[in-house]
C-alpha cells in the first residue's frame, strides 16, 4: 500500500482507495476528483490586473476601441462573489 500524503494524494492512492471502498458512481466521481484537483496549486487569489485584462477583452469584442479603463479597485462585501469597480472613458 502507498503511503498517504494528505496535502498530494497520488494516483495510485486514490485507485487503491477506490478499490478498497466502493461507493455510488456518481459520488466515487466527485471524489476522486476532489482529490486529484487537492494534489494540484494550491489557492490563489484572483489579481485586479487579470480581471481587468479579462473586462478589456470583453469590451475590445463587445464595442470595439475608443474606450479607457480608469480607477480599477476592489469593492468589499460579496461573500464568495468578485467585485470589483472602474470608471469607463467611452466615446
Amino acid at each position: 500500500m502507498t503511503i498517504l500524503d494528505k496535502d498530494h494524494p497520488s494516483a495510485e492512492w486514490i485507485n487503491d482507495l477506490r478499490r478498497r471502498f466502493e461507493i455510488e458512481a456518481q459520488i466515487d466521481k466527485l471524489l476522486t476528483r476532489k482529490m486529484e484537483l487537492h494534489s494540484g496549486p494550491g489557492y490563489s487569489s484572483d489579481r485586479l490586473e487579470d480581471l481587468l485584462s479579462g473586462l478589456d477583452a470583453l469590451l475590445k469584442a463587445k464595442i470595439g476601441s475608443g474606450f479607457k479603463l480608469h480607477k480599477a479597485r476592489w469593492l468589499s462585501g460579496g461573500a464568495s462573489k468578485l467585485q470589483m469597480a472602474f470608471d469607463l472613458e467611452w466615446n
